[in-house]
């Protein structure tokens, strides 16, 4: 009999974290990566709209990458690895083109993106796949 037995399995769940490294932007110096972040998600929900614009993609690169382990005898530690990665680099994508469609008042006044003065909330940013 030739039952089917997936080397990995679909991941449920993706997180977001933030390193407790000090920020290096002009805020209290006190302020971590992760405090900025906090601050930021709390006003502007940005990972919510993130899911909710990208949700699909995220589907897609899941899909994909389960697919290839299977094909390529992948294990669920690497496999976990990879989909992370493309994550966070579609989230860098939503930061760095705006898709998200919100204008700070300190990118209005300072004239640049949203969300990207010191470049620390989406270059320290970890993504890890359960």
């Amino acid at each position: 009999m030739n039952a089917f037995n997936p080397i990995v399995s679909i991941p449920h769940q993706i997180i977001f974290r933030e390193p407790l490294r000090k920020h290096p932007g002009k805020f209290n110096q006190k302020e971590t990566v992760f405090d900025v972040a906090t601050d930021l998600e709390g006003r502007y929900d940005i990972l919510h709209i993130f899911y909710r614009m990208c949700k699909d993609e995220l589907k897609s690169i899941i899909i994909q990458e389960v697919k290839r382990a299977w094909k390529m005898g992948r294990d669920q530690e690497a496999t976990n690895g990879i989909i992370a990665e493309r994550i966070k680099n579609a989230f860098r994508v939503f930061i760095i083109e705006e898709k998200h469609g919100i204008k700070t008042l300190a990118a209005i006044r300072e004239g640049r993106q949203s969300f990207i003065d010191t470049g620390a909330y989406y270059k320290f940013m970890n993504v890890v796949i359960k």
